[in-house]
């Protein structure tokens, strides 16, 4: 009975001076949250990026650095110059190594990242679409559920190409883009993305255009047939069409998906002296960043580990003066009667409610500060 009565006292104390306990909750949980937010956030994406590269057993880039073409076709961060021919996936088929999957990044649909690819990435990733379907012709894109989420992008909405090469009018060229379908969420770089069909970026890039003939409506007075802007509608497809083998164009990498651990070796020893490109592993490509990441994980928990007792110093200095501020209050309660051990307790109890409060709150904020700082970077 007595403990009630202190416990009831102690909220009731709280809850005459809400500011001051809201203030010192918050400092209490951000102290004691965040080594844990650092941690936390540093092992997601360190997941995430593992993951990620387990699933991809070999990537086919141009010689050189394979960090660049491993973040740009795997996590669509940075730029990396399309140089792989594309019938390099039909030659990984055809020799044995499993499934082959062209990749070009670089381009943007209404400011958000646009990918192109085929058909085979999507049952290579496992992605489905929750609303709509899939692309099936020219000009239709599916979008992640991340950015359908945060944008409001929905099945049936229209997206234009950003221009490729702002400054060429005579070649690329906007391209409305049809929203058929938003993927399921897959907690992957995907979820961000507008995915196409690889010949839709062909369009975009000028290489499938459309003519109108001289003297038509859109080109009206002008003696020769001109490049306009494709729209890719049912009624233009038909004229679509390209100039040169579509086969021998560049894309970013090929994602190769051996059934097993010999034609993984197969395909990685079969490019290993090609004198342009190269067979990378994912993996060991994001090991070496893994590292990085646990030392920068290192050295932003050892930061924040003197940030917290800093923190937790000043909220220390807090609670004293609360205590000193309580000073009236706590000799009105003896003077009534009250016994210091009573006293103690109702102290206890306060600090006990704050202190579990504040741990409540450190552990909401050590479980969303990945997806919200994924979020923030997405």
């Amino acid at each position: 009975m007595i403990v009630w009565h202190a416990a009831a006292l102690a909220c009731k104390g709280l809850a005459a001076t809400p500011i001051r306990a809201v203030v010192v909750v918050f400092g209490l949980a951000l102290a004691m949250g965040l080594p844990g937010m650092t941690v936390r956030t540093a092992s997601h994406i360190e997941a995430v990026m593992v993951e990620r590269a387990v699933r991809t057993p070999v990537l086919i880039a141009p010689r050189g650095s394979p960090f660049e073409v491993t973040l740009a076709s795997l996590y669509f961060r940075g730029e990396a110059e399309p140089r792989v021919p594309f019938f390099v996936a039909a030659q990984a088929v055809t020799r044995g190594y499993g499934s082959a999957v062209p990749v070009l990044v670089g381009y943007r649909a209404s400011g958000h990242p646009l990918v192109g690819t085929s058909a085979d990435y999507f049952e290579a990733r496992g992605l489905r679409p929750v609303q709509g379907r899939l692309p099936a012709v020219l000009g239709e894109v599916v979008v992640g559920a991340g950015l359908a989420a945060q944008a409001g992008i929905a099945v049936g909405d229209r997206l234009r190409s950003d221009r490729v090469r702002p400054y060429d009018l005579g070649t690329s060229q906007p391209v409305e883009l049809r929203v058929v379908g938003v993927l399921g969420w897959s907690a992957s770089p995907d979820d961000e993305v507008v995915h196409a069909d690889l010949l839709t970026l062909r369009a975009i890039e000028g290489i499938l255009h459309a003519h109108e003939p001289a003297g038509s409506e859109a080109a009206p007075g002008l003696g020769a047939s001109v490049f306009l802007p494709v729209d890719l509608s049912p009624e233009t497809l038909d004229r679509v069409h390209a100039h040169g083998a579509l086969e021998e164009l560049p894309v970013t990498a090929v994602l190769v998906f051996p059934p097993d651990d010999r034609r993984r070796d197969q395909a990685l020893g079969d490019w290993a002296d090609h004198p342009e490109l190269q067979a990378v592993q994912p993996e060991r490509v994001v090991s070496v960043l893994v590292e990085l990441l646990v030392r920068v994980r290192d050295l932003l928990l050892a930061w924040s580990m003197i940030v917290s007792g800093c923190t937790l110093a000043l909220i220390a200095l807090v609670l004293a003066l609360w205590r000193r501020l309580r000073e009236r209050e706590l000799a009105l309660l003896r003077t009534l009667g009250a016994s210091r051990s009573w006293i103690a307790l109702l102290v206890a109890i306060e600090a006990g409610l704050l202190l579990g409060v504040a741990l409540s709150l450190a552990a909401g904020f050590a479980w969303v500060a990945p997806v919200l700082l994924l979020g923030a970077l997405g």
